[in-house]
């Protein structure tokens, strides 16, 4: 850990690199700490902007966190190369957004606990388009 400490604990901005080889950059608060299994591998101690970086599922968060899991606006791009442009609630997508998908396709639309959910365009590499509710 590379970043401030305050009562012994990392506290404010700081980069982390794990044994695995996940790097997290951004703010920690009260000694900030991993989890494994968690997503995004955090206890709710990160709070603030910052990039996570996880070898281990290949995917990377730019964002926001609250409590140690993405909360509000951020990026996420996944192992397979799909990658998301939202809004995040407690760790997965919720809100609206725009996920671009590695083989092509590109939904643009509101999300609810990580699915597409309310009104949305979907548009297949074919050309099809979907518009309306999820």
């Amino acid at each position: 850990y590379l970043g401030g400490f305050r009562y012994g604990k990392m506290n404010n901005l700081g980069k982390l690199k794990t044994a695995r080889g996940d790097v997290m950059v951004g703010e920690y608060g009260e000694g900030g700490r991993w989890w494994p299994g968690e997503r995004p591998l955090w206890s709710g101690r990160l709070n603030g902007d910052g990039v996570l970086r996880n070898k281990s599922s290949l995917e990377t968060f730019e964002g926001q966190f609250v409590g140690g899991r993405f909360q509000g606006f951020g990026s996420l791009i996944s192992a397979n190369g799909d990658t998301f442009a939202g809004q995040f609630r407690d760790g997965v997508k919720d809100g609206i957004g725009i996920m671009e998908y590695h083989y092509g396709g590109r939904y643009e639309g509101y999300w609810s606990n990580d699915q597409r959910n309310g009104y949305g365009s979907m548009k297949w590499p074919n050309g099809d388009i979907y518009e309306g509710t999820w």
